[in-house]
């Protein structure tokens, strides 16, 4: 080639060939360094001449789309840039599949109990489940469990009859998940514990408030933990939680609600002489069994007193 200027046509020519070559050469880069892959996915492809002659006719078919790309290149380069293309869409393709084999269909049951505990600083959580526990002494936590777990796996089964590619490889993961379902330490029971907040929103330059609850904690537990907090409650009647009362300092413990339950349960009247007090003068709330003898503030061991028979009384169990 001999020296031309920038504008010749000369130049232009020079620089469209050594375009297509550039092209030329980069495809036949790629095409060996991609061969390696294609064996890798032929493998799955057995060796009957239907999808080998598919195989063929998609190769036909892309080597046009290639030609009108990379103009005028050989048949054999195009053909086995088509070649690699169908064998990363042949491993895409068995990636997904393996991805949706393995994947379980079927979601976990979940029994979901929310707590709230807005007026509360330091919550512990253990206690509010002990309160929410007395709240559900009633309750037969056993049926819960036993019949949120059927209802699921009549679900599953309805779920499973609709299916009809890979039935039996679905069954086996029922079977399974069903196994750890139905065992009494599968943490089906879920606590969410919120707290309410006020947030606002403007409207024609004036503040609306409204009212959202938002999660701050969540907690897991299984049948057989439920049941041992259960026992302990039931061994102090189900009066208080289990902190409050193996707590140290007793005294604290006397709110201004349990004062009033104890005012409303004994009718403002003395429990030993008798006087009615409807306007709280002279009224005491006092532990049958002392704290010094190791009473507990629980509504069963609180009883309402006058000054005379409580001055008298002193710390002596009645």
């Amino acid at each position: 080639m001999g020296n031309h200027s920038e504008g010749s046509p000369n130049a232009f020519c020079d620089f469209r060939q050594n375009t297509k070559v550039t092209r030329a050469c980069r495809c036949e880069f790629s095409i060996r360094r991609m061969e390696k892959y294609i064996p890798r996915a032929l493998r799955h492809i057995d060796n009957n001449g239907i999808i080998i002659q598919r195989y063929k006719q998609s190769a036909i078919f892309i080597s046009g789309g290639f030609a009108v790309a990379f103009g005028e290149l050989d048949d054999a380069v195009v053909f086995q840039v088509a070649g690699v293309l169908f064998a990363a869409i042949l491993l895409i393709c068995g990636y997904i599949a393996d991805k949706s084999y393995h994947k379980n269909p079927f979601i976990s049951p979940v029994l979901k109990y929310t707590i709230d505990i807005s007026h509360r600083r330091q919550p512990s959580y253990e206690e509010c489940i002990d309160e929410w526990l007395i709240e559900m002494q009633d309750a037969d936590l056993t049926d819960l469990f036993y019949n949120n777990a059927s209802e699921w796996i009549n679900e599953c089964n309805k779920k499973l009859s609709r299916m009809w590619i890979w039935k039996k490889h679905r069954t086996k993961q029922l079977q399974e998940i069903g196994k750890k379902v139905l065992s009494p330490d599968y943490p089906m029971f879920n606590f969410s514990f919120t707290r309410r907040q006020t947030r606002y929103k403007q409207v024609n330059y004036i503040r609306h408030p409204y009212v959202v609850y938002t999660e701050v904690h969540a907690e897991q537990r299984s049948l057989n933990q439920l049941l041992e907090i259960v026992d302990e409650l039931e061994e102090i009647d189900f009066e208080t939680t289990r902190v409050k009362y193996h707590a140290k300092n007793q005294r604290k413990l006397m709110t201004v609600e349990l004062r009033e339950r104890i005012k409303l349960r004994d009718n403002y009247t003395c429990q030993n002489c008798g006087k009615y007090m409807p306007d709280s003068v002279g009224l005491h709330i006092d532990h049958i069994i002392p704290l010094k003898e190791g009473g507990k503030t629980v509504e069963s061991n609180l009883q309402v007193l006058c000054d005379k028979c409580n001055h008298r009384k002193g710390a002596k169990a009645i």
